[in-house]
């Protein structure tokens, strides 16, 4: 029960910046020069799938807190839930053509992998370094 509520509370904190991202993604479309107007219709689809969208890529972060997982299986799962969360979003709202999923799948995996060797490395230095000042 303790790691549903920890993904509620989580994922609520998160939901509500799915909408910024909505809008963030139609101005650059609109700078690009693509879209001139959008249907009300699909501005609601967006916004709603983006809560969504928000909730569930803030809500897995919960998973860091397992300690039953292994440290590789909690980055697969929070991997995985992530990739299908934001593909299903773009391929939902139109913004990612089913011609570029492997451009998408190679850019997200890089982009995760990157991210995850830097925050692994950070928070690995700064146990090294408590470790040396308890060590004194």
């Amino acid at each position: 029960m303790k790691q549903t509520d920890n993904f509620i509370t989580r994922g609520l904190w998160g939901a509500w910046i799915g909408p910024f991202v909505v809008a963030i993604v139609y101005l650059c479309i609109y700078w690009a020069g693509a879209i001139e107007t959008v249907a009300v219709p699909e501005v609601c689809v967006a916004v709603i799938s983006s809560v969504f969208m928000g909730f569930l890529a803030a809500g897995i972060s919960f998973i860091y807190t397992c300690e039953k997982l292994s440290v590789v299986m909690r980055a697969a799962i929070h991997a995985a839930v992530l990739y299908f969360d934001y593909l299903g979003f773009y391929l939902l709202n139109g913004f990612l053509p089913t011609d570029a999923l492997w451009i998408f799948t190679a850019i997200f995996f890089a982009g995760f992998i990157l991210i995850w060797f830097i925050v692994y490395a950070s928070i690995r230095s700064k146990t090294a370094r408590l470790n040396r000042a308890l060590a004194k």
